[in-house]
């Protein structure tokens, strides 16, 4: 009785859902896609439409934000190269400590947990980077003067993208905030009795 409620509830809250919120994410397929097609799909999905006045305010600064947006993308290709290379050290560090605790007759067992918070934060980051990189790439490649429609749709992607990089980069800095109580006062109580 009770399942049957609870399946008639479900079909009746399903009607009332907008079908955008159960829709899938497709950012996952955007790579498949060419560039004109993704920045034709972000067009459709803001169902963006400029008139004439912001068509010529959009084509008249759009090339000065694409020379712009360039420097951003070398900077953040560096800083993003850089955070990797810097868990993937951090994950090598750990690895020796947890062995030469080992060695000592200690369990490290937290290390190994450790370190897989941090591979798996590291792989939703490098994923988070790779769309937020096809993004930039789209919005500086886009022929601005002749579709400002899409230079404008690629923005409102690009910063959707980029806070959600900024997120992915914080929860990777959050695991290492919390090893230091999570994990390391443990392991140093061990190493202290």
């Amino acid at each position: 009785m009770y399942i049957r409620l609870l399946t008639i509830a479900m079909l009746v809250a399903a009607l009332f859902v907008p079908l955008r919120v159960l829709a899938v994410d497709t950012s996952s397929s955007d790579g498949q896609l060419s560039r004109e097609q993704r920045l034709t799909n972000a067009v459709n999905g803001q169902k963006l439409a400029l008139d004439d006045v912001k068509k010529a305010i959009l084509v008249q600064k759009c090339q000065a934000a694409q020379e712009s947006l360039l420097k951003l993308q070398e900077k953040s290709d560096k800083l993003v190269e850089l955070r990797a290379d810097t868990y993937g050290t951090f994950q090598k560090e750990l690895q020796a400590i947890k062995l030469r605790m080992a060695r000592q007759g200690v369990d490290a067992s937290e290390i190994d947990l450790l370190i897989g918070k941090i591979q798996q934060g590291l792989d939703t980051f490098t994923l988070v980077a790779d769309a937020y990189g096809t993004s930039l790439d789209d919005v500086i490649a886009v022929d601005c003067t002749q579709k400002p429609e899409q230079f404008q749709a690629g923005l409102v992607v690009l910063r959707a993208k980029r806070a959600t990089l900024l997120a992915s980069a914080d929860n990777l800095k959050r695991v290492m905030d919390h090893a230091k109580q999570n994990t390391f006062s443990q392991l140093k109580k061990r190493l202290t009795v």
